[in-house]
């Protein structure tokens, strides 16, 4: 009997071992990688063409976009030509429940219809020009490209989120 108690405490002791060591690799691995890990995670979080944050700088036609990436959160974005800036506003409320009511309707008389039908947005696009941007608006900038590690990029859309 003691010798099954000896094998068994040496085996627990073991694995207990085996799982520390097994610990540490993976932890100190885990922070070895963290860029890697957290270029991942913004993959996962995003498109990869689009950015979010806040207008810091305005110079000529460069804005300095302040984001919650860990990794660049500083950006410069080129605005040329072919950029469109706009603006959501809030809809009217009338105009927007008379949108809904109509949506509804079309629920009603088209269920056996394979189409889908986009439900109503509460906000309206309206288009801006570079003047109208100020330092503080908080903006969501689109690019043609994957803009996950450039620091430096042109946007293809900046869009300006109204105060509330």
């Amino acid at each position: 009997m003691e010798t099954i108690q000896k094998y068994f405490f040496a085996g627990a002791a073991a694995a207990l071992a085996l799982v520390f060591v097994a610990w540490q690799i993976g932890y100190r691995t885990g922070l070895e990688s963290t860029p890697t890990i957290q270029a991942t995670q913004a993959q996962l979080l995003s498109d990869g063409k689009s950015i979010f944050g806040k207008i810091i700088d305005i110079s000529g036609a460069t804005l300095t976009i302040a984001t919650l990436d860990s990794a660049l959160p500083i950006r410069k974005v080129i605005i040329d030509s072919e950029t469109v800036l706009g603006r959501l506003v809030p809809k009217d409320q009338k105009v927007y429940q008379s949108e809904i009511t109509d949506f509804n309707g079309k629920i009603d008389t088209e269920k056996s219809s394979t189409a889908l039908l986009q439900f109503p947005s509460p906000f309206a696009s309206e288009t801006i020009s570079l003047t109208n941007l100020r330092v503080g608006d908080i903006v969501t900038v689109t690019a043609a490209d994957t803009i996950l590690l450039e620091s430096t990029f042109t946007a293809t859309r900046v869009s300006v989120q109204s105060p509330p």
